[in-house]
């Protein structure tokens, strides 16, 4: 069967689909909610550089900030990042909700990448923490580019939950 996608003017972000017959279920596209880097709290605020878009973390500590969620449910954190690279690791990140370590990320590239994490979280407003563990530092390593590990972190976004409507009649639709 073929599909035909409506879009509701009064909400841009929700996509109707559509049948020829009628009985598929209505589904409203997730909410987005992203919070720039620069404009997280920081546990060590001497040790983050708030450079244009990007927060530097030069020592390690955590960005933090609250997030509004209507209820419980499946969500999705993406985390946009990069990091200097220093020591014989690579610079990790850990994604933590209200002060508990949800997931470890190693960050391998200065190039700014998408790390994502499904995660249940309660409904209201969960602190996300991104937090930097592995600092390293060696100002007398042969390689300047290899002397000090830094995370780069330019903004995190938790998505979600998908929502289900209901089913609708074809004259409901109409």
């Amino acid at each position: 069967p073929s599909w035909t996608f409506l879009f509701h003017r009064a909400a841009p972000t929700e996509i109707r689909h559509l049948s020829p017959h009628c009985s598929l279920p209505i589904s409203s596209a997730p909410t987005l909610r992203r919070v720039e880097a620069e404009a997280m709290r920081a546990t060590n605020e001497s040790g983050v550089s708030r450079n244009g878009d990007i927060a530097n973390m030069l020592s390690n500590g955590e960005l933090r900030r609250r997030v509004e969620l209507p209820r419980a449910g499946t969500y999705r954190v993406r985390i946009f990042a990069g990091a200097t690279q220093a020591g014989d690791e690579p610079a990790r990140m850990v994604l933590a909700v209200d002060g508990r370590p949800v997931e470890s990320f190693e960050v391998l590239q200065r190039e700014l990448a998408i790390y994502e994490k499904v995660v249940q979280l309660d409904g209201g407003s969960p602190r996300i923490g991104l937090r930097f563990v592995n600092d390293y530092f060696d100002p007398k390593h042969p390689d300047p580019k290899r002397r000090d590990r830094n995370l780069l972190v330019d903004w995190c976004e938790v998505v979600g939950p998908p929502d289900e409507i209901g089913r609708a009649s074809c004259r409901e639709r109409v």
